[in-house]
């Protein structure tokens, strides 16, 4: 969770959780439909990183956000990190 603390928005740091979690527990990131992701998946992310839950609806507002996370995500599970 250390790495979506470092991100500098609310909706980055809510939206790097979401897609950790979904690669750690589900295997892969979401959909480009963001909106499949269930609001309590949502909900517990923003809990832990003391954030709104509404900042999900502003992760989706720019695409490259989700690809750059989810390379980051990908380097760090490669080299055996956590993200």
């Amino acid at each position: 969770m250390e790495a979506a603390r470092s991100k500098r928005s609310p909706a980055n740091r809510l939206g790097f959780a979401v897609l950790w979690g979904s690669v750690r527990m589900l295997g892969a990131f979401p959909t480009d439909d963001l909106a499949v992701v269930p609001a309590v998946v949502v909900r517990f992310a923003a809990e832990q990183l003391d954030v709104e839950e509404f900042e999900w609806v502003g992760y989706g507002v720019r695409k490259q956000s989700r690809y750059e996370h989810a390379w980051e995500i990908r380097d760090a599970d490669e080299e055996g990190g956590d993200a």
